[in-house]
């Protein structure tokens, strides 16, 4: 039993910090989401996020990204909004009925971010999404990346692989994109594998074959600015 107390005192500490059982606390759906407060919470989270990052390597310096480049952006993250927020959420976004609840809406994508960096973005999704096991989209993919002078090449784990009431069966990435990860890596291109995944998965097989790596985890809702700017 005392054991069971220590550890909801240690769940509820955070809670009780953050004020959320004040008196005058005010509802989450209630709080203002004026512009000025909206610019300096993402100024702030995209800080965090890029804090939070983990860069495996970095041949040749290919990070950070040039201004000036034509980027290829591979993958099921690359449009990817409540995977950067992550399954343990209720939508940080301002939803049309004014609520919180469900709405990613101001959440920036890898693609959204990109070309506002980039001179030039080619896109191609390179799978139908983080679990399919189809590889039909891949040649168009490995076609985009030797067109590009750097591919980004955006891999992870879609929330029905994140989720607490989810099992792996495997370490390997879901679906096929270890399949297009190494069909990409083999096309030549200087490529950076961005991996966005609340798991650890295996990369072995193809890592080594790519010039850097960089672990976003779940970045938050300025993930993706974040990231173009790495």
């Amino acid at each position: 039993l005392r054991r069971a107390r220590d550890a909801f005192k240690n769940a509820m500490r955070p809670l009780f910090a953050a004020c959320l059982f004040a008196p005058n606390a005010s509802s989450f759906d209630a709080l203002a989401a004026t512009d000025e407060v909206l610019q300096s919470h993402r100024a702030t989270a995209r800080d965090v996020a890029a804090r939070s990052f983990a860069l495996l390597k970095n041949d040749g310096d290919l990070l950070p990204l040039r201004r000036n480049s034509t980027i290829a952006l591979i993958g099921p993250a690359a449009t990817a909004q409540a995977q950067l927020v992550g399954p343990i959420t209720i939508g940080p976004c301002v939803s049309a009925n004014g609520g919180y609840k469900g709405s990613y809406s101001c959440v920036r994508t890898l693609n959204d971010s990109l070309r506002d960096y980039a001179a030039t973005v080619l896109y191609a999704p390179g799978v139908e999404n983080f679990t399919s096991p189809s590889e039909a989209l891949i040649a168009d993919a490995v076609a985009a990346a030797q067109r590009a002078d750097v591919v980004v090449l955006a891999l992870g784990a879609g929330l029905e692989t994140v989720d607490e009431k989810e099992d792996l069966t495997s370490l390997e990435l879901p679906g096929a994109q270890a399949a297009l990860a190494r069909a990409v890596a083999a096309a030549g291109t200087p490529t950076v594998a961005v991996l966005v995944m609340g798991n650890p998965y295996a990369v072995d097989s193809w890592a080594a074959n790519v010039s850097a790596v960089l672990d976003v985890f779940v970045p938050g809702t300025a993930g993706a600015d974040a990231v173009a700017a790495s």
